[in-house]
């Protein structure tokens, strides 16, 4: 995204002008033309303060309580005896992708809910996880997600929890339960999936007439 590119220029550019200079100095003289790069370095980095953290490691989202959000925009909404939801995942960092992805689900009216299946990440960074989200958050319709093994490296999961919310839960629409669940068990260690609390969302259906389990992995795939 646009976004994207310029915050990754902005960084080189500056990494450059940092290298130029300390060579300046290591050398005993200037290094021909350092002393105008540093001083646009400096306007760079004072133009791009309010965009670029000071580590890409950081924990602290910008948003929270994502899942909440759109499951109670998903409950207003009036499903009809047949309806129609879109599914993707394995975004990773390949924003230009998604947002073509976005788009087409947008240009549609028969599209009521996006499943997004984890990995919406690269390598469980605060800055992918919110890369990301900005592209997500323009879809018109509401979207739910799962935890994919790249969300959770790192201090991913945790920030997935921060963000978004519980790992596991579940909701109802249009006659179909649907179970989403995460399903990380290499990344997480044991106890994942919960096995106990998926047994129970599998035996209390409720009102509803079919269920849909809904995670990362293929079945079969994790330990």
């Amino acid at each position: 995204s646009p976004h994207f590119h310029g915050l990754f220029r902005s960084g080189t550019r500056a990494q450059r002008v940092h290298s130029t200079w300390r060579m300046a100095f290591l050398s005993g003289r200037p290094a021909r033309g350092a002393l105008a790069l540093a001083l646009l370095g400096a306007a760079l980095w004072v133009a791009g303060a309010g965009c670029i953290r000071s580590t890409p490691f950081q924990s602290d989202p910008s948003v929270t309580d994502v899942t909440a959000e759109n499951l109670a925009k998903l409950s207003k909404q009036t499903p009809g005896q047949r309806f129609r939801f879109a599914v993707f995942g394995d975004t990773h960092t390949d924003y230009d992708n998604v947002q073509i992805t976005v788009n087409a689900i947008n240009a549609r009216d028969d599209i009521e809910f996006v499943l997004i299946l984890g990995d919406m990440t690269k390598h469980g960074l605060l800055q992918e996880y919110e890369w990301s989200y900005e592209v997500y958050e323009e879809l018109d319709v509401p979207w739910l997600t799962v935890l994919g093994n790249h969300d959770a490296l790192g201090h991913g999961a945790d920030i997935y929890r921060e963000m978004y919310g519980p790992f596991d839960y579940s909701f109802q629409y249009g006659g179909l339960k649907f179970v989403m669940f995460n399903s990380n068990t290499l990344e997480l260690g044991r106890g994942v999936p919960n096995r106990d609390w998926l047994t129970a969302e599998v035996d209390n259906l409720g009102s509803s007439g079919g269920i849909l389990l809904v995670g990362h992995h293929e079945v079969g795939s994790q330990p």
